[in-house]
């Protein structure tokens, strides 16, 4: 059976994620919004689009209204993470 589990970051979605995988079934992590060093200016991602701005002493430019939220993650977080979720596994599957 394939679920998708979006915001598994969270405390619902975290814990729905660690009885998915004690059940055997696969879990993907999904990356988005991460932003760290060596990011390209022109990849018209938000984080870029607001440092050239910021930069260059234009005006940020928020789409809509302004309601939209979004969260964002330091790469280095991001592997931290990663790097968690995978010994968490092998401690609990016994993967060497």
């Amino acid at each position: 059976m394939r679920i998708l589990v979006t915001g598994g970051a969270g405390f619902v979605g975290s814990h729905l994620c660690e009885a998915l995988l004690a059940r055997g079934d696969s879990v993907i992590v999904r990356i988005f919004n991460t932003y760290g060093p060596r990011m390209a200016i022109d990849d018209g991602r938000v984080v870029s689009n607001f440092i050239v701005a910021a930069l260059r002493g234009e005006p940020l430019l928020i789409h809509g209204d302004g309601s939209q939220t979004r969260s964002f993650c330091h790469v280095d977080d991001l592997v931290t993470g990663l790097q968690r979720s995978i010994d968490w596994l092998r401690t609990r599957l016994a993967i060497a």
